[in-house]
């Protein structure tokens, strides 16, 4: 491979992972502030029942909010039986679909948005973000700049599963949805 391949290659690497890094960020840290999103109401607690046997002075230190011990299982129970005792958070899927004025006025992009939201709105959260109107979403996710429509895709659990630039190709983010749900 010629030495310009290997340089193009690297700047298309160092966007991919700015870009993972800065919606990881937008997710982690900007939006604990913010309402909370659309998918919230299906987030189920995460706290788990005390094995049968355990005295119930053994869930006082956690509940008090002392440090757990040892891996954060109850005296007289392993690791093992806490991880098995948690269920998995799921929530809503979100597309999340960054788009210009230009995008939103052409045909395609508009018929293919139309589309698979009229086929996943019961499954997907669609949150459709114009650029153009909201300058703060480049500031925050500044990898989109110029390489609208992007998706980022968030699967059930609320991770980020698929990004997607320059695209509007409706089997291309059909595919990223249905990876996104399973």
């Amino acid at each position: 491979m010629n030495k310009s391949k290997k340089i193009v290659i690297g700047a298309v690497a160092a966007v991919a992972v700015v870009g993972i890094a800065s919606a990881v960020w937008y997710f982690g840290f900007a939006n604990k502030e913010e309402e909370p999103p659309k998918n919230a109401q299906n987030v189920s607690s995460t706290a788990t029942a005390e094995p049968s046997g355990q005295p119930e002075e053994s869930a006082a230190p956690a509940e008090s909010g002392a440090p757990a011990q040892s891996g954060g299982a109850s005296p007289g129970s392993t690791a093992s039986d806490a991880a098995a005792t948690e269920e998995p958070v799921k929530v809503t899927p979100t597309f999340m679909y960054f788009v210009t004025n230009d995008d939103l006025a052409n045909e395609a992009v508009k018929s293919t948005l139309d589309a698979l939201q009229a086929e996943y709105a019961d499954r997907v959260n669609f949150d459709i973000k114009n650029v153009d109107e909201d300058a703060t979403l480049l500031e925050r996710f500044s990898f989109v700049e110029g390489n609208t429509p992007a998706l980022i895709m968030l699967n059930t659990a609320n991770d980020i599963c698929d990004i997607k630039m320059k695209n509007s190709d409706q089997d291309a983010l059909k595919a990223s949805i249905e990876g996104a749900l399973q």
